[in-house]
This record gives C-alpha cells, structure tokens and sequence, in this order.
C-alpha cells in the first residue's frame, strides 16, 4: 500500500513572517539601533563578510559586519564608533512577548502548499526554530490556516537545541536523519536505528528553501549507510528488509521562489547500504 508524507520547513517555505535579529548596544539589549533587512542575517551567520574585520559580538557569538552595515551604524551612532560596544540581538526569536506576536503577521506561502489542499496524505512540520510552548500561539495561526485548504498539521518538529543558531548545529542533518525514520520506520538515536517503530512511508516529499537541506539530502544515502553500519547487529536485518521490500525513496522540493519554476527538484531512492573501505597503500 503506498504511503506518502509531505514534510515542510516552517519558516519562508510555508509561512513567512516578519523576523529578523538587531545590531544593538549591549548596555540597551532591548533598544534596536538598526533591524537587519531580509537577506543579511543569512550572510551575517555565515561569516561572509569576515574580510571587512568589523567584528561584534554577544552572548558569545561573533558576526563580521559588512563595511556598509559599517557605515550605518556609524550614522546612527558615531563617527569612529566602537564596535566592542555591540553585539547581534535575536530578540524577535526567543522573547515571549516577540514571538507571541508574530502570530500576527502570518502570511501563507500560498504558492508552495496549494497543491496539497484537500490532501488525505500526512502532512507535518519542521522548523529551524526551537520550543514548542513558546510558538505555541504562532503554530496554532499555521494550523488554522492550512485549514482553510484543508489541510491537517500532523506534527511539528522543532529542530534546533536553541534559537541562536550556532555552525555546531546541524539542522540540515537533522533534518536528513528524520527523513530517513520516515522511510525506514525506525527510530534513530546516537546515529543508530534502535527498535523503536514509528510511521514509515515509501514516498517522502519534503519542501525546504535552504540549499543545505537540499544538498544535505541529496547525500541520504550516504548518511542511511553510515547509520545502518553503527547500529546494533540486530536491528540491521529488520532495517534491510524495509528497505528491500519497501524501496522508500524521497522527493526533494527546493524552494526557489521563481513563480514559474516554484520548485528544483531531485528524487532519490534508499538502497542496500554499501559500507566505503579505505585503503592504505605503500611504495
């Protein structure tokens, strides 16, 4: 029987909202001197503007600001401006008061989702973010929301260990080790298939507008062979089997936000894992 699952990243994929981190002085946390635009923090959290050497920092985290946002901050501050004195603020993330808000300014990703209005498939959630409580009063909005296309929220996934993304936490690989539970139907823990069953699909479409997602899954199966080989000896034949008579594959939806090409996408099918020797070789 075919079983299919759509799984979608919450933020600019099937929602949007207006979120963004502030450069702010650290003795005024609370007070934003400049809101990044759509775009920077991206470039921000990956270190691109290094080479400028205008270094801030809070909370322990480092960010290299771009000669212009520079020069910004220096007309909103001072000439010759101290850049000790600031630091990047994601108060609009993890303030109760922030977030509760943002269930406000919901837009639906229209485009993206309304091939699966009056879905029966199953249709869950992930997200970047983290605690559920906390966007308890934003998820509530998306769920009604989707229902105005009848479309049933099955469950939410919140991914991150905090909502100060650091480069030590590896979403995209999160994200690569759910979608192989649901197409093997075991639970993974430590990188290893435990006996604990959750629902398996054969068919896993998943929607993601980063390009590490979609280079992330497109190595599944690179990834379902390392987990296979770390895990115990027992649970490894019940895993071949799904896998040999299920042959779940995944659908992968980048989003390109292109209204004539909505979606890159690429299909990828589990196999029989194949364990990658290492040879050493001497002259």
């Amino acid at each position: 029987m075919e079983k299919l699952i759509h799984i979608l990243e919450l933020d600019n994929t099937a929602i949007t909202v207006d979120v963004e981190p502030w450069i702010i002085k650290k003795t005024k946390p609370n007070v934003p001197i400049i809101r990044l635009r759509p775009g920077q923090r991206k470039l921000l959290e990956a270190g691109t503007f290094r080479g400028d050497d205008n270094l801030i920092s809070y909370s322990g985290k480092e960010y290299w600001l771009s000669n212009e946002l520079y020069k910004e901050l220096e007309r909103k501050t001072k000439k010759g401006v101290d850049l000790g004195l600031f630091g990047l603020s994601y108060a609009e993330f993890f303030d109760p008061d922030q977030v509760a808000e943002q269930a406000n300014r919901v837009k639906i990703c229209t485009d993206n989702i309304e091939h699966l209005k009056n879905t029966k498939d199953d249709v869950v959630i992930v997200s970047d973010r983290s605690n559920l409580e906390l966007h308890s009063d934003l998820l509530e909005v998306v769920r009604e929301k989707f229902g105005e296309y009848n479309i049933d929220i099955m469950n939410v996934y919140m991914l991150s260990k905090n909502n100060l993304k650091t480069d030590n936490e590896d979403v995209p690989y999160q994200k690569a080790l759910l979608t192989i539970e649901k197409m093997v139907g075991y639970k993974i823990v430590d990188s290893k298939f435990t006996n604990v069953p959750v629902d398996q699909y054969n068919k896993v479409y998943i929607y993601d507008d980063s390009r590490k997602v979609f280079d992330e899954l497109n190595t599944i199966q690179e990834t379902f062979n390392k987990i296979y080989y770390n895990s115990d000896e027992n649970i490894k034949p019940v895993v071949l089997n799904k896998v040999l008579s299920v042959k779940p594959f995944v659908k992968i939806h980048q989003v390109t936000g292109n209204e004539f090409n909505r979606f890159k996408t690429d299909t990828i099918m589990l196999t029989r894992p194949t364990r990658i020797y290492k040879f050493n070789f001497f002259k």
